[in-house]
């Protein structure tokens, strides 16, 4: 019914939309592209070795939004080396720019990665899942209204990974998430007031 395509931010060409286009247009079908961003902290990215910065995401990013293709962004709200503003200027970037999807989740580790031997060797710890959760309450709050959340909390093969969301289920985790936007009358959207000129848009009213 449709084509999404997951690839990475450095890897779009306006070669490869050409073509993604000309097959929307003769088959009649719907384009999604899905990038990685997982941070807008350029240290995070290159001790995570995504071999891109912030720069190829938003280059990417435009090209997309010009040919009219939905576009999915993946962030992972808890990574050791950001703190809770790099997780809120994310959420804001992503708004800027022509997204019209994210799928949130937490960092786990794979087995057989550079990330899982620097996490058996001590080199790297992870974040407790409530803090998890309080930034992505973090991250939702200042996201567009607009932008659809595919989803708060990742699953992964047991069998493949030493850890997934601190061992609790991914669905407790997204209840809990549930719960603290209504506790704290926390809505998608509701601190994102810094586009279109936060400064001057106070006098215009």
């Amino acid at each position: 019914v449709a084509v999404d395509v997951s690839t990475r931010p450095d890897c779009i060409h306006e070669a490869y939309l050409d073509v993604l286009k000309e097959a929307s247009r003769r088959y009649g079908k719907d384009v999604t592209v899905e990038l990685g961003l997982q941070s807008s902290n350029v240290h995070t990215l290159s001790v995570l070795n995504r071999c891109h910065g912030l720069a190829e995401f938003i280059d990417a990013s435009l090209r997309i939004g010009r040919y009219g293709f939905d576009l999915c962004t993946h962030v992972i709200a808890d990574l050791p080396w950001d703190d809770r503003l790099d997780v809120a200027e994310t959420a804001k970037i992503i708004s800027a720019l022509p997204v019209t999807e994210v799928k949130l989740h937490s960092l786990y580790i794979v087995k057989g990665t550079k990330l899982a031997d620097m996490y058996e060797k001590g080199e790297v710890s992870l974040l407790p899942m409530e803090e998890y959760m309080e930034r992505a309450v973090l991250f939702l709050s200042y996201l567009r209204k607009d932008i659809v959340v595919q989803r708060m909390v990742g699953r992964a093969s047991g069998g493949n990974t030493i850890t997934v969301n601190g061992g609790s289920p991914w669905w407790e985790v997204k209840d809990r998430i549930d719960r603290l936007l209504e506790e704290r009358n926390i809505t998608q959207g509701c601190r994102c007031h810094y586009l279109d000129g936060r400064a001057v848009k106070r006098f215009l009213k």
